[in-house]
Order: C-alpha cells, then sequence, then structure tokens
C-alpha cells in the first residue's frame, strides 16, 4: 500500500542520486581538463529532466554563483524567468537538433536574443553551442546535452555601434541628398526671382525708349517688378544677418494690438487688389510683449503679407490678445502670461506633413520654378529667426483647401495683466463670429 509506495520513492531518489554521482565522477574523470581549462562557461545537462549535472568555473562565474548551486537545477533557471517556458522549448530543439556536431543557437524561436540571468538579476546575451555526448549507457548516466556559453555582450555593443554607423551614415547620405536638392531649388527659386523682375524692367526700359509716349503706362511695372527684386534680396540679406547675429533685438514693451493694426492698414491696399478682407480682432483689453519692436513688425509683416498672397478668396484675420499663466495658489499671474498673435486666412492651406518644414529656408509648399506662387522661401524662415531670438515661439495649424493659422507667442510685458475679477487664467482670443 502506502508505505510500499514511499519505500518505492525513496529508492528512486536514492537511485537517481547515485546516478548523478557515477555521472558526475565519469565528468571529471573524462572532461576535467576541458571543463575547467574552457573560458566559456560550460553546462552538462541530462537529456531527459533538464537537469544540470556538471558546470565548470566559467559557468559559475558568468552566473554569479558556484558550480555547487549550480548542479540539480532545471536548465530553464539559467535564464529569464519570465521566458521559462520559450527555454524550455529551446532545450528540447538543442536535444533534438544537436548531435555528433554543434548546434549553434543565439535566439529563440520568436526571433528574440537568448539570455542567461545572473543570480544578481542581470541579463547577459549568450550565444550557445550545444552538443549531445554519451555518458556511457544508461547505466553510467545515458546521454547528456553539453552547453557552451559565449557571452557575447561586447559582440553585441559592437554590432550596435556598427549598426548605429551604419545609419548615421544613411541618415547623412539622406540629409545630404536633400541638401543638394534643396540647393537646386534654391537655385532655381533665385534665379527666377531675380531673372523676372529684372527682365520685366529692361524689357519696359527699352519700351519706354522706343516710346517715350508709354512711360506712364510702363512706368508702374517697372516699380513693381523694383520692389519684387527688392524683396527678394532684402529677404535673403535679411536672414543672413539674423542667422550670423549681426540683428540686435531690444527688450521693450511693444503694443501687439497697435502694430497689427498699422500693419494691416499698410498692407489693405494690396488685399483689396485681391479682393479679399483683412482686419484686426481685439477685444478692449491691452496686449503688450516683452520684445523687439522691430522683431515684431518683421514677423507681422511676414506673415500677413504671405496670407494675403495665398488667399484667392474670402478674408485675412489678425488677432491679438492674452493668455494668463496660472500661479502656484491656483490663480493667475500675469508675469508668466503670454501676448499672442494670430494671422489666419482662407486660403489654400497646405498638407500639414509639408508645414513642418515652412520655417526652414527657401522652403515653400510647391517648389521650382513651376510653382503657382512667387517669392525665395524665405519669408517665415525670417519670421521664425526673429521670433526664436525675441524668447518666442511660432506654430501653424493647416489643412489643404482649407486655409492656415499661423499663432505666435511672445513673453508677456510685466503690468499688463487683466483688471481685477477679468476672465483670464486660459486662452482669451477675442470671439470671432462663425468660428
Amino acid at each position: 500500500g502506502g508505505d510500499t509506495a514511499r519505500v518505492r520513492g525513496a529508492f528512486q531518489d536514492i537511485t537517481e542520486q547515485k546516478r548523478r554521482e557515477e555521472t558526475l565522477r565519469k565528468l571529471r574523470e573524462k572532461y576535467q581538463d576541458l571543463l575547467e581549462g574552457a573560458p566559456d562557461a560550460i553546462f552538462v545537462a541530462d537529456v531527459e529532466s533538464g537537469r544540470i549535472m556538471g558546470a565548470n568555473r566559467a559557468a559559475a562565474s558568468l552566473l554569479g554563483t558556484t558550480t555547487e548551486e549550480l548542479i540539480g537545477r532545471d536548465q530553464s533557471e539559467l535564464h529569464p524567468s519570465g521566458d521559462a517556458g520559450k527555454y524550455r522549448s529551446l532545450f528540447r530543439r538543442a536535444v533534438q537538433g544537436a548531435g555528433k556536431s554543434n548546434k549553434v543557437f543565439s535566439e529563440l524561436e520568436d526571433g528574440t536574443q537568448v539570455f542567461v540571468e545572473t543570480d544578481s538579476g542581470e541579463q547577459v546575451p549568450v550565444e550557445i553551442s550545444a552538443t549531445r555526448v554519451d555518458l556511457g549507457g544508461e547505466e553510467a548516466g545515458g546521454e547528456a546535452l553539453v552547453g557552451i556559453f559565449r557571452d557575447i555582450t561586447e559582440q553585441r555593443t559592437r554590432e550596435n555601434v556598427l549598426r548605429a554607423a551604419k545609419e548615421g551614415a544613411e541618415k547623412a547620405r539622406r540629409e545630404a541628398e536633400e541638401a543638394a536638392r534643396l540647393k537646386s531649388a534654391v537655385l532655381a527659386n533665385m534665379s527666377h526671382e531675380i531673372r523676372t523682375p529684372l527682365t520685366s524692367i529692361i524689357g519696359f526700359a527699352e519700351a519706354i525708349g522706343e516710346n517715350p509716349e508709354a512711360a506712364s503706362r510702363f512706368a508702374p511695372l517697372i516699380e513693381k517688378s523694383g520692389k519684387r527684386l527688392l524683396e527678394t534680396l532684402n529677404g535673403v540679406l535679411t536672414l543672413s544677418e539674423l542667422e550670423a547675429g549681426q540683428v540686435e533685438f531690444d527688450e521693450e514693451t511693444v503694443g501687439l494690438k497697435e502694430e497689427a493694426e498699422t500693419l494691416v492698414e499698410e498692407l489693405r491696399p494690396q488685399a483689396e487688389e485681391a479682393g479679399i478682407g483683412c482686419r484686426v480682432e481685439a477685444n478692449g483689453q491691452p496686449v503688450r510683449a516683452r520684445a523687439d519692436k522691430g522683431g515684431v513688425q518683421i514677423a507681422l509683416r511676414n506673415l500677413v503679407a504671405n496670407a494675403i498672397k495665398y488667399t484667392e478668396d474670402g478674408e485675412v484675420v489678425v488677432r491679438a490678445y492674452r493668455k494668463e499663466g496660472a500661479s502656484r495658489e491656483g490663480g493667475t499671474s500675469g508675469q508668466e502670461g503670454q501676448a499672442v498673435l494670430e494671422v489666419e486666412d482662407t486660403g489654400i492651406g497646405m498638407d500639414p506633413e509639408v508645414a513642418e518644414d515652412l520655417f526652414e529656408p527657401f522652403r515653400q509648399a510647391s517648389e521650382g520654378v513651376s510653382r503657382e506662387y512667387e517669392g525665395t522661401g524665405v519669408g517665415l524662415a525670417v519670421t521664425k529667426e526673429a521670433i526664436d531670438q525675441m524668447g518666442g515661439t511660432i506654430e501653424v495649424e493647416t489643412e489643404k483647401g482649407e486655409g492656415s493659422r499661423f499663432t505666435v507667442r511672445l513673453p508677456r510685458a510685466e503690468g499688463s495683466g487683466g483688471e481685477a475679477g477679468s476672465a483670464e487664467g486660459k486662452d482669451n482670443p477675442p470671439v470671432v463670429p462663425g468660428s
């Protein structure tokens, strides 16, 4: 009955223990020099149970333990505990695949790297070379799987460095190609923007020389071409000066609403000529930025002029408002707020992915001499550079065919907070009818 089963179990345990002891003795006799002299970690496991029957000093060192502690462990315990099932499957594959010649494993079935886990919890990448060996028949221990575990940390590091170098080289190649393409586009744009008005000026001047009576008709066209040429040169020179740090911005209090109204009034004739509206929206509160007046004018002029250029129907709206910042007590703090300018149009808009590159010099939503709209593509680059140097930010929201909205945020001047009880602490733009 039960006593007989217990005796049989105890007898089997003793038999298993004696079998392991005999296996270890034979291993020591047959492989002692090989095991202990090897620089790589070597484990010997029973092919049936997967139990570790032997290990060398390098194996103990790799795992951060002793050879005595390793004996009797299941082979899956050498690996990360969370993947025990995957490593038992790996062991079965190794047993089935390993014959007299080595079978090398560095990845699990799912393609992930093989690791061992040290007693301290560190995971070390390894490459396992597995071979089945005959220990001299079932009475002497049967077959075992000998696994040589090679630490490939340095190899993986070198591979990662090489991969990073290749990726860096590929990125540099792509950037060089893009730079070359952009250079070609820049040269084409600049050539077009300089040659076209110059050709017009020369042509109209020749026409006047041949027919002086036509002066009144061609003079305005010469003026228009001259202004276009001057605008091109001014844009490129301004960007160059900004990037070279040759433009100094003074910190002063600038009324954004007043600057917007002045600029819109100046550019309204251009908008009317294009058949669109151009206006300023602002509530009664003062909107004062801590910025440079000239820098604000650069940004406003470029943004509003661009909006007029790319809007065929509808209007361009410039908004000026304050944005409050929350204080630690949950109230508001004027010193933490921002002065905000928005320039919104109902124009052609653009693909949002294209918009990401708009602030790069010489970039436009469409490029090449066949593009629909004239310009060098430096206006927004100049705008961003000026805003950056004044400690502000600029962003764009756009959708192709739906128009664009450029938002400029500048540090707000101290003392420009709202009256007590005013609705602040959040974005507070003026109400836009129909928006």
